[in-house]
C-alpha cells in the first residue's frame, strides 16, 4: 500500500511538478556555485567534477523514472486490481491526458537521460590521467560544456513542467527539445 502511494504520488502530475522544481532549484545553485569554481584562480577542479557527477547521476535518475512512468502506471494499476480494488475508478487522474503526459515523459526522460550522460562522459574526459592526454588546459572548457548542458538541462525541466500544466490542452504533442 505504502509503496504504490509513494510511487503513484511521484508519477502523479503534482508529484513530477513538485520534483521538476527541486531539480530546477538543484540545478540553478548549482550552476551559480559552478561558475564560482570557473573564475576561482585556485584549481577546484575536484570539488567541480563531484558537483557536476552529482547533476549527471540526477539526471539520468529521474530521466529514467519519466521514462518509464507508464511501466510504473501499470505496476500499479495491477497491484489495485491485485488488492480487489477497481484501478479504473481510484486513479482518475491517471486518464485525462494520460496518454498525452505519457509521451511528454517518455520524451522529456529521454532527453535527461542524454544530457545527463554526456555531462557525465564530460566529466570522465576531465579524469583522464595526464600519462594519456594532458588535459589541463582544456579542464575549464570541458566543464563549461558541461555547465552549458546543465543549463540545457533547466530549461528542460522548466518546458516539462510547463507541458504537465497544460496537459489536454495543447493542440499537438510538442516535444521537450
Amino acid at each position: 500500500m505504502l509503496k504504490k502511494a509513494f510511487f503513484g504520488t511521484i508519477v502523479s502530475k503534482y508529484g513530477m511538478i513538485a520534483i521538476n522544481l527541486i531539480l530546477v532549484f538543484i540545478m540553478v545553485f548549482s550552476l551559480l556555485h559552478s561558475v564560482k569554481f570557473l573564475t576561482n584562480v585556485a584549481d577546484d577542479s575536484g570539488a567541480l567534477d563531484e558537483l557536476i557527477d552529482a547533476i549527471a547521476a540526477i539526471l539520468v535518475a529521474y530521466g529514467v523514472v519519466l521514462e518509464e512512468r507508464d511501466t510504473i502506471i501499470s505496476m500499479i494499476k495491477k497491484a489495485e486490481r491485485k488488492d480487489g480494488g477497481d484501478a479504473e475508478e481510484k486513479n482518475t487522474e491517471y486518464d485525462d491526458g494520460e496518454e498525452e503526459l505519457t509521451h511528454y515523459c517518455h520524451y522529456c526522460g529521454t532527453t535527461l537521460v542524454v544530457i545527463g550522460l554526456f555531462i557525465e562522459v564530460i566529466s570522465e574526459i576531465v579524469k583522464i590521467p595526464h600519462a594519456v592526454y594532458n588535459l589541463a588546459s582544456l579542464e575549464r572548457w570541458l566543464f563549461g560544456i558541461a555547465l552549458i548542458f546543465t543549463a540545457f538541462s533547466v530549461w528542460t525541466v522548466v518546458h516539462f513542467s510547463h507541458q504537465i500544466v497544460t496537459v489536454g490542452k495543447n493542440s499537438g504533442h510538442e516535444r521537450c527539445l
